[in-house]
């Protein structure tokens, strides 16, 4: 079983990325996934960043399919399982797609990104590892707001996996 990367591990590890560069305040950059270990960096270290540059980031609201693959034992047993075992998952995401709980676009997003089993096992890790690290957003707008750190979010006009609505709730924030 992998152990998840802690915020104080995290913490550790900026640190030392710090020493390296013997600065005290630095801007983040993150795509995608490391949107939300780029919200860490704001939670663990509020005015010490001083911008943050986020391209079609996750970790920008409450993920409860994440939480539930990643928080619950049936969520990750059903994960690993997929990880091996992909055309059950398949089927169901199909019947959900037909039953437009799932956009068409999703479907087509997952199923050209993750018929690889070594591509599911490189998702399943990851979520594994990052679990820990969901960004506790409401801490991460109040140091965005007292600190004043300049937020400046990109989005693909017409991405549906990480669509631009989600930056537009989170800035009203």
């Amino acid at each position: 079983q992998l152990l998840p990367l802690s915020l104080p591990e995290l913490k550790e590890i900026i640190d030392e990325i710090l020493k390296i560069y013997e600065a005290c305040e630095f801007e983040v950059i993150a795509y995608s996934f490391g949107g939300r270990l780029a919200l860490n960096c704001i939670e663990i270290y509020g005015n010490r960043v001083k911008g943050i540059y986020l391209i079609a980031p996750d970790g920008l609201r409450f993920n409860p399919g994440f939480y539930f693959a990643v928080q619950t034992r049936a969520g990750r047993a059903i994960l690993k399982r997929y990880t091996h075992h992909v055309v059950p998952v398949l089927k169901l995401m199909r019947i959900a797609t037909a039953l437009k709980l799932y956009d068409p676009k999703v479907m087509d997003f997952y199923m050209n990104h993750l018929q690889v089993e070594q591509m599911r096992l490189k998702v399943y890790h990851c979520w594994m590892f990052h679990r820990s690290t969901v960004p506790d957003l409401k801490r991460v707008v109040s140091s965005i707001q007292t600190e004043r750190i300049k937020l400046l979010l990109f989005f693909g006009k017409y991405d549906m996996i990480i669509p631009p609505e989600l930056g537009q709730r989170f800035t009203k924030k």
